[in-house]
């Protein structure tokens, strides 16, 4: 029960991460464009 929280704690967090890279990404092309 606790390696499952860990595993879903990890997995959330890698998530977030990823996807606040790619918004910072598309926040510079769109940036650099414009």
């Amino acid at each position: 029960m606790l390696t499952l929280l860990f595993v879903f704690t990890a997995v959330a967090l890698l998530t977030g991460w990823l996807v606040t890279l790619e918004l910072r990404r598309e926040r510079a092309r769109t940036g650099g464009e414009s």
